[in-house]
């Protein structure tokens, strides 16, 4: 009865999705699929994705015991990467877009850009290590306790994205700000993405930095973006020309190749460390499951896209979510984590074998602590502007 009530969760996304939303007539496209309305309202209903994906994590994957699984939320359980692929895309894409229409944007840019996003991620990271301390019990070192504390590890359970996109930022900012040319800036981002890339792939899972290969397996949709931002015009006349074609190849190339990443992960995948496979032949087989998995997220923003050039949404409760998608991403582990740590895998808990109510109830409680935790940033940043001046 849990799977088929777990199961509402996709009609009701859905609904999310297209309530209030426009849909372009034949041979018309939606002209504002790149706006910053359109791209917000994405984003937020990709937040909530993520909820979705994290609490399948804690239901539904096969790591779990036996008794603990709850299927109903398993089409979530292989699809972070995609979905925060789309999170790096539209970070790429919006910096360019900002830095070519706007005057001085770099002059302002650690302001910006990085001060809003590290401040919220330092409360959560304080205030999770101590929810992980006192709470669900776990132990750490003194020094993991100082580096979990200020956000230098990640404190926060989900706060890997924010230490990688903060160094995607830097990564642009030191490229367009002293480069010479376009391309040079370009290729600059390019470069240090496979650097990052080649990094990852060395590097076992681990308790510090760069973790597992969620920290490198989407993060070249961010010069994908960047690319795509500069010759965007020319790349939607060309969709556009054949778009049926290119939708459904998008959509078919995402499956094929989430089916490719799947069969690769299950021989050594990104784990051939725990098997204990020598070095050279578990890098080799890190990249043969990335290479999928990179192809998979390609294909996947690009379906998004050409949704996007169909199908213009937006309504009040993705509105809210465009807002504050920081926010519902550094919050909702908060409530999920303890949650199903401590009571999921409780009989007598309400919530043991309810995947639902554990998504509800994190949902419930995310919204209104997004909000806060906004309200709570913006007035920090009035009282940094004030000491400055």
């Amino acid at each position: 009865m849990n799977t088929y009530i777990t199961l509402l969760v996709y009609p009701i996304l859905i609904i999310l999705l297209l309530v209030n939303s426009k849909f372009a007539g034949k041979n018309e496209f939606n002209n504002e699929w790149s706006s910053i309305g359109q791209s917000k309202a994405i984003l937020g209903f990709i937040s909530i994705c993520i909820v979705c994906h994290h609490t399948a994590q804690q239901t539904s994957v096969v790591w779990l015991e036996s008794g603990n699984i709850v299927n109903g939320l398993n089409f979530f359980n292989d699809i972070g990467f995609v979905l925060v692929s789309l999170f790096f895309f539209w970070s790429g894409y919006g910096l360019f877009k900002s830095t070519i229409k706007k005057q001085r944007y770099l002059s302002g840019f650690i302001k910006k850009r990085l001060v809003p996003v590290w401040i919220p991620y330092f409360v959560v990271c304080l205030l999770f290590t101590f929810l992980r301390l006192f709470i669900l019990d776990e132990k750490m070192s003194t020094t993991y306790k100082v580096t979990n504390f200020t956000g230098i590890t990640t404190g926060y359970s989900y706060g890997w994205y924010i230490q990688a996109i903060i160094i995607f930022y830097l990564l642009y900012y030191i490229a367009f700000k002293y480069g010479a040319y376009e391309f040079d800036k370009i290729s600059f981002v390019w470069a240090g993405t496979f650097l990052w890339i080649a990094t990852g792939i060395c590097i076992d899972h681990n308790a510090w930095f760069m973790r597992g290969e969620w920290w490198y397996n989407s993060v070249i949709l961010f010069p994908i973006g960047v690319t795509f931002a500069k010759f965007d015009s020319e790349i939607i006349d060309f969709l556009k020309k054949k778009y049926m074609l290119y939708t459904v190849c998008s959509l078919i190339l995402t499956v094929i190749f989430m089916g490719f990443y799947k069969i690769m992960e299950g021989e050594y995948g990104y784990y051939g460390e725990v098997m204990g496979v020598k070095t050279g032949i578990k890098i080799l087989w890190r990249i043969m499951t990335l290479a999928p998995q990179i192809l998979c997220a390609i294909s996947f923003v690009l379906f998004t896209i050409m949704l996007s050039l169909k199908l213009c949404i937006g309504n009040r409760a993705l509105k809210f979510l465009g807002e504050h998608t920081l926010e519902v991403y550094l919050t909702h582990g908060f409530f999920l984590d303890p949650l199903a740590a401590k009571y999921n895998y409780a009989k007598e808990s309400m919530f043991f074998g309810r995947p639902w109510l554990l998504l509800l109830v994190t949902i419930i409680f995310t919204i209104p602590s997004a909000y806060l935790l906004k309200k709570l940033t913006g007035v920090v940043l009035k009282v940094i502007d004030r000491n400055r001046k």
